[in-house]
């Protein structure tokens, strides 16, 4: 992962548990990137409430490190947030 998409998925974390799931649907293979087009739904545990989220994103891969350089659409790594 890039460091500034880890570092704002790290400065979050604030959950007891999670739990994600994806479905592809499309690859896309270029000359430099891969662009994996999925739907994504997570189910979050934060100060004892049970959270739930849904999207569509588009998690853009530089090709020869396969690292994450980019997320398109809905995040998938992004808690819903807590209503008190």
């Amino acid at each position: 992962m890039e460091p500034v998409i880890a570092e704002n998925i790290l400065k979050k974390l604030s959950f007891e548990k999670a739990e994600l799931s994806f479905t592809t649907k499309m690859v896309k293979i270029f000359t430099s990137t891969i662009e994996v087009n999925l739907n994504w739904q997570g189910t979050w545990t934060v100060k004892g409430k049970t959270l739930k989220n849904r999207g569509v994103g588009v998690l853009v891969l530089q090709k020869e490190t396969m690292k994450l350089t980019q997320i398109d659409g809905d995040n998938p790594f992004i808690i819903p947030s807590v209503k008190e």
